[in-house]
């Protein structure tokens, strides 16, 4: 059984063009209502990086995909319907998975965490707060934020294309 990472995408762009995502979208959550199979936009040739369970809200699309994020989807929707950029954070922590990607002027860039990073914190005793640089969290999501943050400050980025 595959481990979901969580994928959560905001594009910004023209009105037009958010509504050509919002439809492709309500699309996709229909066929897989129906087929009961992942999702991939009818455009995008590669055949891998399926979108299950997808929703859009308040401009922002909400989805799954098995194990990793799916990054040449995304850039393959938003150069379709000629979007500039876009913001694409991705959570798998069973995985050790946590980052953001960004799209800007024709740029992807990645910025993630790696598994020293995950080691600088551990789950209390209690199993219902982690401990981070003397401090107790009642989730770990935020710890994963400031460790991410804190990589944005320092430039820590890998730029795909």
């Amino acid at each position: 059984m595959a481990n979901w990472c969580t994928n959560i995408v905001g594009f910004a762009a023209s009105g037009d063009a958010i509504n050509n995502i919002q439809q492709l979208v309500i699309s996709m959550e229909a066929r897989q209502r129906q087929t009961e199979e992942g999702q991939l936009p009818e455009f995008f040739k590669a055949g891998t990086g399926y979108i299950f369970d997808p929703h859009w809200e308040c401009g922002t699309l909400y989805y799954q995909t098995k194990f990793c994020p799916n990054v040449e989807v995304i850039k393959s929707i938003a150069d379709h319907f000629g979007i500039a950029s876009f913001t694409h954070q991705y959570e798998e922590p069973g995985n050790l998975i946590y980052g953001e990607f960004t799209y800007a002027n024709g740029i992807l860039k990645d910025i993630c965490l790696d598994s020293e990073d995950f080691d600088l914190f551990e789950e209390n005793e209690d199993g219902d707060s982690w401990a981070f640089e003397g401090n107790v969290y009642d989730s770990y999501s935020e710890i994963l934020e400031i460790l991410l943050e804190r990589k944005r400050l320092q430039g820590a980025y890998y730029i795909i294309k």
